[in-house]
């Protein structure tokens, strides 16, 4: 029973870690892309010659 406790803790902590990792990465995705549009209208040529590199 221990041990079946033990597996199903270090599974649990594992997928946390998961899906902490997933939605961060989200987040991070969405606020990029948010800068991404502004900095389109304000500045486009640095921009393109950011996706160029």
């Amino acid at each position: 029973m221990i041990k079946l406790m033990k597996v199903f803790m270090f599974f649990s902590i594992i997928l946390y870690f998961i899906l902490s990792i997933a939605t961060f990465k989200a987040s991070a995705t969405t606020k990029t892309s948010v800068c991404i549009s502004c900095h389109l209208e304000v500045t486009p040529n640095i921009v393109k010659d950011w996706q160029i590199s």
